[in-house]
């Protein structure tokens, strides 16, 4: 297990407050014996033989006596316990002094800097949940103004085509009356003509056609322009049904846009406590 870089800067300040309240040098060795900090910095990346020991679970600790210090000027007196997650030993702390002081010092150390990388490790956790979720929460409240401008654009689209074919409609309509206007005007002309050809007897008998084709026509005109009315009415009908279903339509569509809404905001408040947290494990 590779600990972060995060965690050595911490357990390096850590070991200094320990110098500071004991003057007592220290070590902390990585997943392969190596010393990665230490309050002498000229040891720093060189092997340590004793904390190799203990990785590889040779022995459960690794002491230095003061009889075994003062017979080997090579070591001094001191402790290294194992750090260790869930049953792995992940690196070392060392720590030089008596060993009544230092035993019980480096045992405590070990175990606070071992509950510190479990703490980072949740963390890590949390943060790559997290990224998923305030990713998708981020696509989402560009969806969702997306599919609100569009929602708006389609009900202005939808009112103003609406609109214009209504107004065309009425268009149609009023033209439509001008024929039933001529078409009564035409039939009230055929019928005179058919009564002044009458009064002409022989001589209006060719125009007695004539009115005749004249009121036929007005009778045709008419019939052509109620059936063009009822087919109006029946598009004037559906166009409002159809207005009606866009409508509704819409209003679903923002119903859900609002719901998606809230639940990005849920999400954003989610974060902002997520990051009150992970500020809290930082601290």
């Amino acid at each position: 297990m590779q600990l972060s870089e995060a965690f050595w800067t911490m357990a390096d300040r850590f070991m200094h407050y320990i110098e500071t309240i004991t003057d007592c040098p220290m070590i902390l060795c990585n997943e392969k014996g190596i010393i990665v900090k230490a309050t002498v910095k000229s040891r720093i990346g060189t092997p340590h033989a004793g904390a190799q020991k203990i990785l590889r679970k040779e022995c459960d600790a690794y002491f230095v006596t003061a009889e075994e210090a003062a017979s080997n000027p090579l070591v001094k007196e001191g402790y290294n316990a194992p750090i260790e997650i869930n049953g792995k030993r992940v690196a070392t702390f060392g720590i030089a002094g008596k060993l009544e002081l230092t035993k019980p010092l480096a045992q405590i150390a070990a175990l606070v800097l071992a509950q510190w990388i479990r703490q980072m490790e949740q963390q890590e956790k949390l943060e790559r949940a997290s990224e998923g979720v305030f990713s998708l929460a981020n696509r989402l409240t560009v969806q969702i103004q997306q599919a609100s401008t569009s929602a708006t654009s389609l009900s202005q689209q939808m009112g103003e085509a609406g609109q214009s074919a209504a107004e065309k409609l009425d268009q149609t309509h009023a033209i439509l009356n001008q024929v039933h206007r001529i078409a009564q005007q035409s039939h009230i002309l055929s019928v005179n003509g058919a009564v002044e050809a009458a009064r002409a007897g022989e001589y209006g008998r060719a125009f007695s056609v004539v009115v005749e084709e004249m009121g036929q026509l007005a009778v045709n005109t008419r019939k052509t322009a109620d059936r063009i009315q009822e087919t109006l009415t029946d598009i004037r009908s559906s166009i409002q049904e159809m207005n009606d279903s866009i409508a509704l339509s819409v209003r679903h569509t923002r119903n859900q846009i609002d719901m998606m809404t809230e639940i990005v905001r849920s999400v954003e408040s989610l974060k902002e406590h997520f990051l009150a947290l992970k500020a809290s494990f930082s601290q």
